[in-house]
């Protein structure tokens, strides 16, 4: 199990925001579910179930929801943060990443052991 330095392993939710499927999709939520950094969860936000990018987070067992009309004025984006935001208190970092970016295995534990 990871931890920062300086013992430093707050509880992180990584929020995924999701919007159909790219030709990396898959290898890209492969790679931010398996960082090195363990205290973490990875939530897939979609904005509807008939969304293409269930099946890849349902295949790579990651646990997503529906975002909700939380704005009128915001972004699909923004939507899906605040849906997740909302939906999972308790944690100690929050982290949004892309869907179209794959991450090297230790790019959460420099992430969290820099924000202290």
């Amino acid at each position: 199990r990871y931890q920062t330095q300086n013992g430093y392993n707050p509880r992180v939710l990584v929020i995924v925001p999701c919007k159909g499927v790219d030709l990396t999709l898959d290898s890209n939520i492969k790679s931010l579910k398996n960082q090195d950094y363990e205290n973490f969860m990875l939530v897939g936000v979609v904005d509807s179930e008939d969304d293409p990018a269930v099946e890849v987070l349902q295949k790579n067992m990651v646990d997503y929801i529906i975002s909700k009309d939380i704005c009128d004025q915001c972004s699909g984006k923004v939507r899906a943060i605040a849906t997740a935001y909302e939906a999972y208190k308790g944690y100690d970092v929050y982290v949004i990443a892309d869907s179209d970016i794959e991450a090297r295995k230790d790019w959460l534990s420099k992430l969290v052991g820099e924000a202290r």
